[in-house]
C-alpha cells in the first residue's frame, strides 16, 4: 500500500491498519528506551507488592451499592 492509497483511506480504515500493524509487531522487536525500562520494572514490583491484596470486583461493588444506601 502506497502513501496515496493511505491517505484515500477514512478514518475508521486508517485505525484499523494501524491496529493491524501493532498486532504485527513482536514485542522482541520493539526497543525500549531506558525509561520506559525503568517504569515497567517499577510497575511490575508495585504489582507483585500489591498481589494478595486485592478484592475481587464482586466484593468491591456490594461495599459500594452498601455505602449508597
Amino acid at each position: 500500500m502506497s502513501l496515496i492509497d493511505m491517505k484515500q483511506l477514512s478514518a475508521q480504515q486508517k485505525l484499523d491498519l494501524i491496529a493491524e500493524l501493532c498486532d504485527s509487531l513482536d514485542a522482541a522487536d520493539v526497543p525500549l528506551s531506558p525509561a520506559w525500562k525503568a517504569e515497567l520494572e517499577r510497575r511490575n514490583a508495585d504489582f507483585e507488592e500489591m498481589r494478595g491484596q486485592a478484592e475481587p470486583w464482586e466484593q468491591v461493588l456490594t461495599a459500594l451499592q452498601a455505602d449508597r444506601h
